[in-house]
């Protein structure tokens, strides 16, 4: 796990000033080691963070035998014994890193190399004699890999944006994502774009080959998350129980390969709780963290405290109180770490998880992400199940899991309305959409309309999953992960999206992904005899909660004057900003009210944090 940067371009001076400095802004990401290569066509940096082979055998830039090949890569390929294996038996490797593995891997290979690996990246390979860079992002774009292009014609890359910002300069707003963010709370889901109108970042499960000589981004796609129609699904058997199982059982092991402590995350969920528990039954000792508010409608402990029950001779666990997060306090660090404006206040207590990870020694820890995604965990998702089942001529399994599921009226019309006019369906909720856009200025309001965003048809299973996976929630989770995780310098790891299990869940009917009040069935069958019978029962979802209400209660004076004092007060429709305000300091509770205040909050402070123009 590591920081890169790349400069392509015949500027040698520009090309070591750039290298030198985003180095040094990327230390935190790499504080074990720092290298650099120099060309006349290009310039590769590299700070190291050492897990696998903790030698200089594991430093890079990475070379080939010859010099002809120089790797630089953030990740970590967890299949690299075993590509070693089935591919280089005669090979003599030098050590027993996986960089070492991916770079004979991608000689061997070239761009043919990527679906061959089971892991997290973002590269550059150089080959120094045609004069070709070819970069690459793991399938789910777990590590990050930015782009911009300069006036003096340089292609610049690097794993965080601020290399890519100039002293002193003002960056310009992409007012597409900041209406999208503001409106809707999405962001990282427009192609390529970023909050950075002139800063790109490369597709995820995607490579490109740039020509030195003219340096541009063209990608190609190596992979997509398999789907598979109606038709080519089936039910739910004890086979795809034990496949699933036996894969997910894989997917946490070879993510404990390390040769550093590992640790992992706990809210008291299933998908957590199933990570730690098959932690537990392969390593001596495993390093817990949780965050947790006591007391409090939202708290998780008795299900946490359970889990720990169950396996507490192997675990050292270490716990936050999750309502000690001050908005005010926090922000600015947490701000800088994202680059961008974030979701909500759970990813500053995702960071405080990370910093008792720190204090603990631990540089590699594992957390649930994804599984909500990859399982048809999120409420929006296993609702959308009735539609499926309404349009397969399935009544009397929607009307039952739709009745255990609560769903309201509303619900039900608009999943009856999916079925029989999606078309309309669609366009109702595009105009509920836009209508999130009416307490925000002509400006925002006419960017926001001109994104253009098309909303899954509600009773098209694959449609509804793509939008979780590459829309509305994954570019979401890599994102925070990655920048909390390496500001403590630390590796994050996320088995749910080992890309072997996408192709398994695909093929099960939607009866097999919700049953009798149950989501997620096939991660509960799969550990059975793992888990506490409290948390295989668990229906409630609370997710990594953070007390929102409460932060605002406290601080929304100061909050308000960060909002109207800040540059983006010309943002918004000013009665509505000031009446969402009056709520709370009225001690008032509104969910929509709460959501828009945060919002702002946070992109005033990215706003004055990046001198944003």
């Amino acid at each position: 796990m590591c920081g890169i940067a790349v400069y392509v371009g015949s500027n040698q001076a520009a090309s070591k000033e750039f290298i030198n400095r985003a180095n040094h802004l990327q230390q935190h990401r790499g504080p074990d080691d720092e290298g650099k290569y120099f060309s006349k066509d290009l310039g590769m940096g590299h700070r190291r963070l050492a897990i696998l082979d903790l030698s200089e055998a594991g430093a890079q830039p990475m070379y080939s035998y010859d010099g002809r090949y120089v790797l630089v890569y953030n990740g970590e390929i967890y299949n690299h014994n075993e590509l070693r294996k089935k591919y280089f038996l005669e090979h003599k490797f030098q050590g027993h890193s996986d960089t070492e593995t991916l770079l004979q891997v991608l000689i061997k290979f070239g761009d043919a190399a990527f679906e061959k690996l089971n892991g997290m990246w973002a590269l550059a390979f150089w080959d120094n004699y045609k004069k070709k860079l070819l970069i690459s992002r793991d399938r789910y774009g777990q590590k990050p890999l930015y782009w911009r292009t300069f006036s003096d014609g340089s292609l610049r890359l690097s794993s965080e944006i601020k290399p890519l910002i100039a002293d002193g300069e003002r960056p310009i707003p992409n007012l597409h994502m900041v209406a999208e963010y503001l409106a809707t709370g999405n962001y990282g889901h427009m192609s390529e774009q970023t909050f950075y109108e002139e800063i790109k970042k490369l597709l995820p499960g995607s490579f490109c080959w740039i020509n030195a000589e003219k340096p541009r981004i063209e990608s190609t796609k190596y992979w997509r998350f398999p789907l598979k129609t109606l038709r080519g699904k089936k039910e739910l058997d004890s086979n795809t129980i034990g496949q699933f199982g036996s894969t997910f059982e894989s997917a946490v092991r070879l993510r404990l390969l390390s040769d550093v402590k590992v640790g992992a995350t706990l809210s008291g969920g299933l998908d957590s709780s199933a990570i730690v528990a098959l932690m537990a039954s392969a390593s001596n000792k495993v390093n817990i963290f949780t965050a947790q508010n006591e007391g409090s409608p939202w708290d998780e402990s008795k299900y946490a405290k359970a889990v720990i029950r169950e396996y507490e001779d192997q675990f050292n666990v270490s716990w936050y109180e999750s309502d000690g997060i001050d908005p005010m306090k926090d922000m600015d660090e947490v701000i800088r770490i994202q680059e961008e404006p974030f979701g909500d206040p759970s990813i500053i207590a995702h960071g405080k998880l990370m910093d008792l990870a720190r204090e603990e020694g631990v540089s590699v820890v594992l957390g649930g992400q994804g599984a909500d995604e990859l399982l048809f965990g999120y409420p929006f998702m296993y609702k959308a199940l009735v539609s499926v089942a309404m349009k397969t001529g399935n009544w009397k399994w929607a009307l039952r899991e739709g009745q255990k599921m609560g769903m309201s009226n509303t619900e039900w019309g608009r999943n009856i309305l999916s079925v029989f006019s999606p078309s309309l369906e669609r366009r109702l909720r595009q105009k509920s959409r836009a209508s999130h856009g009416n307490w925000l200025a002509p400006i925002l309001a006419q960017a926001l309309q001109s994104n253009n965003s098309v909303d899954a048809a509600n009773s098209d299973m694959n449609s509804v999953w793509i939008e979780a996976v590459e829309k509305s929630a994954i570019p979401h989770l890599v994102h925070y992960d990655d920048r909390n995780a390496m500001a403590r310098s630390i590796e994050g790891r996320m088995p749910f999206l080992d890309f072997r299990l996408a192709p398994l869940m695909s093929q099960i009917s939607f009866e097999g992904l919700y049953r009798q009040g149950l989501q997620k069935v096939v991660l509960r069958e799969s550990m059975m005899n793992r888990l506490p019978k409290l948390i295989l029962d668990r229906r409630d979802k609370i997710g990594f909660f953070t007390p929102i209400h409460s932060m605002l209660w406290n601080s929304i004076d100061q909050i308000k004057e960060v909002i109207l004092s800040s540059a983006i007060r010309d943002f918004f429709n000013l009665k509505s900003l000031q009446d969402d305000f009056s709520l709370y300091q009225n001690e008032r509770i509104d969910v929509p009210s709460s959501r828009r205040i945060w919002r702002a909050f946070c992109l005033a402070y990215w706003y004055n944090t990046f001198n944003i123009s």
